[in-house]
């Protein structure tokens, strides 16, 4: 109940999604000094906001599925190169049908 009466509240108020403004240049900048790969800490710091940033994934709800070999499916490019595609993860960010909610 509570979640139909959510919805209905949300399309009432114009069902607009809050986007968030992209990093500005400067705020990169402090990103690049802050991964100055002087420790190993700082080293697993970048890599794991690189994963997160290129992957487009909600914090930490995939990081465990991310370290998993399964998730990814090797191919091989027309060079005989191999790559990595990541398989489709289940999210709390789900479609949902809003002309069921009555």
């Amino acid at each position: 109940m509570m979640l139909k009466y959510k919805v209905k509240e949300y399309i009432t108020n114009g069902g607009k999604v809050k986007h968030f403004e992209p990093l500005e240049d400067a705020d990169l900048q402090k990103l690049k000094h802050y991964f100055e790969r002087s420790t190993p800490a700082k080293l697993q710091d970048e890599l794991i906001y690189s994963i997160l940033m290129s992957f487009g994934e909600r914090g930490a709800e995939h990081l465990q599925a991310l370290m998993d070999r399964d998730t990814f499916i090797r191919h091989m490019d027309s060079e005989g190169r191999s790559y990595l595609e990541l398989k489709p993860l289940d999210s709390k960010n789900k479609s949902y049908n809003l002309k069921k909610v009555g």
